[in-house]
């Protein structure tokens, strides 16, 4: 829960299995928009989670139910969390540099 002035303003709920921590509900204070809480409360979320090494993957469900969609193309994605260490940048920025090269 992220709070301002002792009150709360954004609350994310998710339990965690096995290495997954899997993300059930991202709630905030509409009236307070223009700060993005939701935003902040989970860019603070993912920091302790990778500092603490408490997840390896993180799960964010399904999204929205099929019914809801239409004609929307399905899109995923995997992020890959990593902590910042000579290694993991070296590592990132080769396969940055390599991402964007033509084949």
């Amino acid at each position: 829960m992220l709070t301002a002035d002792g009150a709360p303003c954004a609350l994310a709920l998710g339990t965690r299995y096995g290495s997954t921590h899997l993300v059930h509900m991202f709630a905030h204070h509409r009236a307070l928009d223009h700060l993005s809480p939701g935003t902040v409360l989970h860019t603070l979320m993912m920091r302790d989670i990778i500092d603490a090494k408490l997840a390896r993957r993180i799960d964010y469900g399904f999204g929205e139910p099929r019914y809801r969609q239409g004609n929307k193309l399905e899109e995923r994605v995997t992020a890959m969390l990593v902590r910042r260490t000579i290694l993991n940048l070296a590592s990132w920025r080769t396969r940055r540099s390599t991402a964007w090269s033509a084949p």
